[in-house]
């Protein structure tokens, strides 16, 4: 298994812009932890967007289970998770198995212009089965 397919639950591309809200859906939970969240990109395309201070909002818009979806430990480039490639982790999310959640995520320190990356959903350690 390459460490996408054995740690990676969802892949969302997405195109950032300064200061502008970012919409993404995930999925699909695994209902048993936190599945971390991070966004893939070249180093100089996270220093762009973080401009050195690696601020970012984060907030649940929706989910189809709003009682039990969380967001918790909004922390931008606090770790990476070897051995995904070029992962910078952004926050964690927690909720029902299956349960889907639309989150918009700003960069409001952000370069001008439109920058391309990609969200990784983690799988959790029980997924994984570690």
């Amino acid at each position: 298994m390459t460490p996408d397919e054995q740690y990676v639950r969802q892949q969302i591309p997405i195109e950032i812009q300064s200061g502008r809200p970012a919409t993404i859906t995930i999925g699909s939970l695994s209902g048993n932890g936190w599945n971390e969240v991070g966004i893939r990109s070249s180093p100089e395309v996270w220093d762009a967007l973080t401009n050195g201070t690696e601020n970012i909002t984060v907030r649940l818009i929706s989910s189809s289970n709003k009682n039990g979806t969380q967001i918790v430990n909004v922390s931008p480039g606090s770790h990476n998770l070897w051995p995904i490639e070029s992962f910078h982790y952004l926050f964690a999310i927690g909720g029902e198995y299956r349960a889907k959640a639309s989150v918009e995520v700003t960069f409001p320190n952000a370069r001008p212009g439109v920058m391309h990356a990609e969200i990784i959903v983690c799988k959790t350690p029980a997924d994984t089965g570690l």
